[in-house]
């Protein structure tokens, strides 16, 4: 089996898990690379048509933790996806700034994952 590469910036997906060893499924992504699982903070912004109606959507995306087969990093079709992600609603701008590192602390270790906030809502 080939080492891995972890410089390799994409992964496959197809194929059943039983197709592969346990050794394989063993060799996740992360921790095994060395680098921090990226969380991305998604800000979101909904707007009505009557007065003050604003709403700002929080959503955390764990980055995926592919496996290596001997060729390549892959995620199977049967495999449960295994990325957190989680969602919160505020009306308030300032608040939604503050809401992604409030709950990163919550749910992720900040040795083992890092947070990017891409707030497109603001943009």
């Amino acid at each position: 089996m080939n080492k891995p590469d972890y410089d390799l910036g994409s992964w496959s997906l197809g194929g059943n898990l039983k197709e592969f060893s346990k050794k394989q499924l063993s060799m996740r992504m992360f921790p095994a690379c060395g680098n921090k699982r990226k969380v991305v903070a998604k800000i979101t912004t909904w707007v009505g048509t009557s007065f003050n109606a604003v709403h700002y959507y929080v959503r955390l995306e764990e980055e995926r933790n592919p496996f290596w087969d001997g060729k390549g990093w892959r995620r199977c079709w049967d495999e449960k996806e295994d990325e957190k992600i989680e969602t919160q609603e505020t009306k308030s701008k300032k608040r939604a700034l503050e809401i992604p590192k409030e709950m990163f602390k919550d749910i992720f270790s900040s040795k083992t994952h890092e947070l990017e906030i891409d707030n497109m809502a603001f943009d």
